[in-house]
């Protein structure tokens, strides 16, 4: 018996800054030096691998993580002509959402649906791509670590590019004194040897350490699982999402229980679900999956899970010591002046990377010169995956504002035809007094894609009638929004 556990909470990553008191090991020295770190390999006798920095530095901004929030940050601010620099323990930069959130999950996916041809499925049927054998977790993985080099290096090299000073290490913030005019931090610097095995508790007394001081101090970086201490993950049987992607799991397990069915666990689910052979079973105490998406659209997605076999088991709680194998994943809590997974719309890296942007403009005494509240489409990679902006029928209902629905359905349109008549759905929801777009919600393939369109016709205040006057190429998934606009409208008895 295999679980996966999806936590509703997650708790700070283990580079998040602990505060500590300041030694002679890393007093300040009388003046700071203006130059950048300078780094360069120590010699054999010296520790071989690590990075000599100069005992301290100054910075105007130091941005403690590198995930999209960091990177925005950093890469505003230094354009804004300010000095900064960016700590983080891993030298593969990204953060979070390069290596155990964003990046990899959606590869993970995309892994998913080229193994099991699930997309070809509605022409071929499944035993076409599945019949001769079972797609083993290394063929997943080495997708997603090929992809995840490739977006560490591309991060790396948008860093060194705009003037960003980039140190690998764990920050950790001193206690200033009573004359101190900045914030002073503390870099004990990484161990390759360690990072290159996975080992991430630094010793303080074998690594080599830096002072650095800056008028601001970012924090940005990133979140990890909460685990319940009565739980015992050995990432092969119980594991969470994080270590999922860590390559402890050989072979795709046949049985497999998620437990927690927050956005990251329903979207392993979802993935391991369509895989041959495995039985899925998704257990979470609360009475509605993912209460925040529309109601029709949460139904169809659990529809066509149950299609491939997942068994629901909702509002319920799980005894830990009853388990005798368990993967975990509930959710993330924020690491501890910050952003990211803990202030922009969870696990929404766009958001987090808008956000570091104004968190950047705002930190520095600057105005935005246009209007910080933005429409974020929302998107979950489940299969089918969903996407959505704007008010739910839900909310509309409970707010007292009159609506109307237009509704499309993929196999109305040849192109849903032609990617094999495979269910979805684009919704639209419009006022019944100006026609004005109030959310779009989709499901299905490209649904992620398709929202931007109805994000475009809600910020520039757009109503139904735009949809119903527009021209789409054909055949596009994009005409759903023509076919749902009519739809709409004469369902309010206006003919068009």
């Amino acid at each position: 018996m295999w679980y996966l556990r999806r936590f509703l909470l997650r708790q700070p990553r283990s580079h998040a800054l602990c505060p500590t008191s300041p030694s002679s090991s890393h007093a300040p020295s009388s003046s700071l030096p203006s130059s950048p770190l300078q780094c360069r390999t120590l010699s054999s006798t010296g520790g071989a691998g690590f990075y000599n920095f100069p005992p301290s530095a100054h910075y105007d901004l130091i941005v403690i993580g590198s995930g999209p929030a960091a990177q925005k940050c950093a890469i505003d601010s230094v354009k804004r002509g300010r000095r900064v620099a960016m700590i983080d323990k891993n030298s593969q930069m990204g953060g979070v959402c390069v290596h155990t959130g964003t990046i990899p999950s959606k590869t993970f996916r995309e892994a998913v649906l080229h193994l099991t041809g699930y997309r070809h499925q509605g022409f071929y049927g499944k035993s076409t791509f599945t019949s001769s054998r079972r797609s083993s977790m290394n063929e997943i993985l080495q997708r997603v670590q090929k992809v995840e080099d490739v977006e560490a290096e591309v991060t790396r090299h948008q860093m060194r590019r705009n003037g960003v000073h980039l140190v690998t290490g764990t920050a950790r913030f001193l206690e200033n004194g009573a004359n101190d005019a900045h914030v002073k931090l503390a870099v004990l610097l990484t161990d390759p040897e360690q990072e290159r095995k996975g080992i991430y508790k630094h010793r303080e007394a074998s690594l080599p350490k830096t002072l650095l001081t800056a008028e601001k101090v970012m924090i940005a970086c990133g979140t990890r699982p909460v685990r319940q201490e009565e739980t015992v993950f050995d990432g092969k049987r119980v594991f969470d999402s994080d270590q999922l992607l860590w390559g402890g799991i050989d072979r795709v397990p046949r049985s497999f229980i998620v437990v927690g069915a927050g956005v990251i666990g329903i979207e392993y689910a979802s993935m391991i679900n369509v895989l041959p052979g495995t039985n899925v079973t998704i257990i979470d105490p609360r009475p509605n999956l993912l209460g925040f998406a529309d109601r029709e659209v949460v139904d169809a997605l659990m529809y066509s899970m149950r299609h491939y076999g997942a068994r629901f088991v909702l509002g319920e709680k799980v005894g830990y010591p009853a388990l005798a194998s368990t993967s975990m994943e509930q959710g993330r809590r924020a690491s501890c002046h910050m952003w990211g997974d803990f202030e922009a719309i969870p696990e929404h890296s766009m958001a987090a990377e808008q956000g570091g942007e104004v968190k950047s403009v705002l930190q520095q005494g600057g105005f935005l010169g246009r209007d910080t509240e933005r429409l974020f489409p929302y998107g979950i990679y489940t299969i089918p995956e969903i996407s959505m902006i704007g008010k739910t029928e839900e909310q509309l209902t409970a707010e007292k504002v009159p609506y109307e629905v237009g509704i499309a359905n993929y196999k109305e349109l040849a192109k849903g035809q032609m990617l094999g008549g495979m269910d979805g759905f684009l919704k639209l929801i419009f006022s019944t007094e100006d026609f004005r777009i109030l959310g779009v919600h989709a499901i299905g393939e490209g649904a992620t894609e398709i929202v931007h369109i109805g994000q475009v016709v809600m910020a520039a205040g757009g109503s139904v009638h735009y949809f119903v006057d527009a021209v789409f190429n054909f055949p596009t998934l994009a005409e759903a929004y023509n076919v749902a606009a009519h739809n709409g409208l004469k369902n309010m008895g206006i003919n068009v």
